[in-house]
């Protein structure tokens, strides 16, 4: 299956990149944000980091709802996010969107590893 959008540099990237910053639950800057995203994560994940490595680990932890963030977890607010960066839209099959939302994590994920490194909060 392919992607609807293909997300290397596009504004969709940024979008997914600022609203998983803006949905930490703490108070600061996004450096001290996203150092307390991963501190709390190290503290209540770290052992599944270490087993699964930081991509996978993190998209698991974000599926269990924790407690340092607060992004969107019900199908539809997952699916309006996806259609407002671009991700879904009116050609998009049920088997795309179903991707998509698996996607979700990932991205979620994978931008909160980048966000952290280009703030200085993890190698």
């Amino acid at each position: 299956m392919t992607k609807t959008t293909n997300t290397k540099n596009t504004a969709a990237t940024q979008a997914v990149r600022a609203y998983v910053v803006s949905v930490i639950d703490f108070e600061g800057t996004d450096a001290e944000k996203l150092k307390f995203f991963f501190d709390t994560l190290q503290s209540e994940y770290g052992h599944e980091v270490s087993r699964l490595g930081p991509q996978r680990a993190i998209t698991e932890y974000l599926r269990g709802l924790p407690s340092s963030i607060n992004h969107a977890f019900m199908n539809h607010e997952i699916i309006d996010l996806l259609t407002e960066w671009g991700y879904i839209h009116v050609m998009t099959s049920e088997a795309q969107e179903e991707w998509e939302l698996d996607q979700y994590w990932t991205r979620l994920a994978g931008s909160l590893i980048i966000m952290g490194r280009k703030h200085g909060v993890i190698e």
